[in-house]
């Protein structure tokens, strides 16, 4: 009988599952969340006036544990109206508001999850794990010059908020002037605004990967 040298043990670890308690990473953070979408639209005529309105809501969690994901809600009216026969007016509205997760997951502002599971600790590592005070640990994979794979999974959820509010108005007012069949007169007013503001917050004693 011969001793196994240290390559062919790395052989057979390698070839075949970790002896102990394996872990997969990608479903310890993955989740399944449905995306919803509720909307509703009216069209008419009322006289000589004509109209459309609409307004939806969507809600769209994503597939990983602790994101909020996006929210939308977004209106639109649309009238059109004939003062007679050579002379019409449209109007066009739409208003979108949106709050949005900013975060990506991970943990040290290390990129999201995808670096620690495809460059951090081996496969089959418990990425949930805690210390003894309870937190999820800051650090699970190898140093790296770059840290990138260096942070867990779900440590951001639950230290740090980074949320985005967006609002955006579009508003269009054209009148039409039929004085001649060769001649059209047409005056146009268009209004477009768009803001938005981020609410970022860390706990006391936020940690990173970094001394």
């Amino acid at each position: 009988y011969k001793t196994p040298a240290g390559g062919d043990l790395q052989n057979v670890y390698q070839a075949n599952i970790w002896p102990g308690r394996y872990y997969n990473g990608f479903a310890q953070v993955a989740t399944n969340s449905p995306f919803s979408l509720t909307s509703v639209d009216a069209t008419g005529k009322i006289g000589s006036a004509r109209f459309f309105s609409s307004g939806s809501y969507s809600d769209n969690k994503g597939a990983i544990k602790g994101l909020d994901g996006q929210q939308h809600l977004r209106g639109r009216v649309n009238l059109d109206y004939s003062f007679r026969s050579d002379l019409q007016a449209q109007l066009s509205t739409m208003y979108d508001r949106g709050e949005t997760d900013v975060r990506v997951g991970g943990s040290g502002n290390q990129g999201g999850i995808f670096g620690p599971l495809l460059r951090g600790a081996p496969a089959g590592t418990d990425y949930l794990a805690r210390d003894t005070l309870g937190r999820y640990l800051v650090r699970g994979g190898h140093a790296r010059p770059t840290g990138n794979g260096d942070g867990v999974f779900l440590y951001d959820m639950e230290n740090l908020t980074d949320q985005r509010s967006s609002q955006r108005f579009l508003g269009n007012f054209t009148t039409n002037y039929f004085p001649a069949e060769w001649v059209t007169f047409e005056a146009n007013f268009s209004y477009d605004n768009r803001n938005f503001e981020d609410r970022n917050q860390l706990v006391k004693g936020y940690r990173t990967v970094g001394l």
